[in-house]
């Protein structure tokens, strides 16, 4: 028994390095487009590599490329501007699951990655973008699954329109780990906005085009002593954000200044701040209740509530100086 174990072993071994010599010949830069549209395929977005393509698949499979690009199809607002570049990617994946036509991502690693976020105006992000049924059963059907992909250098331009949001992200590095394409993500690091380094983590359930997607949320600022965090769920679409919202500062002026685009607070109101609240917010009102707050030697309790379509706003509070 253990004589025929061996055997199958060998003719495992010899097998698997046949392959491997096999892929080793082989051209990847003569199938690029034949990887591209097999990805646009699966995902419904749009690769192109600019650069040279490699793969080996022993002593592990690992996959290199430089100078990607990814956009959305072709007829989607925006898709003449990548969603991302990557200057360059190496990925290693499981052996065994990838035999199997499944993808187990087990460390990828993306050097100076720029990606850009954007709200559009019905409310979806840029990177969500209708599949075909038949793109969508792809997904389902193949398990890809990301243990630890690494940002390097990475830059992110987030731009909201409608609610006159834009910001810019340098130097960030942090890791990523997903169970699927459509989640659950976990993703935590650090990066450089303006001159002062900041801390985050961020916890995303799975996403849906009709259910709220979980959010749990962290930044740390040392610059300005501040922290806020933020644990509930949302739903793009209708503009709809429920859960509780706590924040401290030390430095209030400086945290408010770097975190809001285009606002600059008073400095007549820089006192340190201590807050928390639960937030019911949607398409037709703003709901904070709960509300504790401390601003200086001032504190206060209470609920405010704004119609988003009337104008006028109700405060119903007992603060206390």
């Amino acid at each position: 028994m253990k004589k025929l174990l061996l055997i199958l072993s060998a003719v495992v071994v010899l097998a698997i390095g046949g392959l491997s010599v096999y892929v080793s010949l082989i051209d990847w830069n003569e199938h690029k487009d034949k990887i591209s549209a097999q990805f646009n395929d699966i995902t419904g977005k749009r690769v192109v590599f600019d650069g040279p393509v490699s793969f080996t698949l022993l002593p592990s499979p690992k996959l290199t490329a430089t100078d990607i690009k990814i956009y959305n199809q072709r007829g989607i607002e925006g898709s003449d501007h990548p969603l991302a570049t990557v200057k360059s990617l190496i990925a290693n994946l499981a052996l065994v699951p990838l035999l199997n036509g499944n993808f187990e991502v087990q460390m990828m690693s993306m050097v100076e990655p720029e990606i850009w976020v954007k709200v559009m105006s019905d409310g979806h992000l840029n990177w969500q973008t209708p599949l075909t049924d038949e793109q969508r059963e792809n997904l389902e059907n193949i398990d890809i699954s990301l243990d630890s992909v690494v940002l390097e250098k990475a830059k992110v331009n987030f731009e909201d329109e409608k609610h006159g949001v834009s910001t810019q992200l340098d130097n960030l590095n942090g890791e990523i780990i997903a169970e699927s394409v459509f989640g659950p993500y976990r993703i935590e690091g650090s990066y450089v906005k303006g001159r002062s380094p900041e801390g985050f983590a961020l916890s995303l359930g799975q996403f849906s085009e009709s259910f709220a997607t979980s959010v749990n949320f962290v930044l740390n600022q040392p610059a300005s002593q501040s922290y806020l965090r933020f644990d509930g769920t949302i739903l793009l679409k209708n503009d709809a954000i429920n859960g509780n919202f706590i924040v401290e500062s030390q430095k209030l002026k400086e945290f408010y200044d770097s975190t809001l685009p285009n606002q600059v607070l008073d400095e007549n109101l820089d006192y340190p701040l201590a807050m928390s609240l639960e937030l019911d917010a949607n398409k037709t009102k703003i709901n904070m209740s709960n509300i504790v707050v401390k601003f200086g030697s001032s504190a206060g309790a209470g609920n405010i509530l704004i119609p988003l379509f009337e104008n006028e706003f109700v405060i119903d509070d007992n603060a206390s100086d």
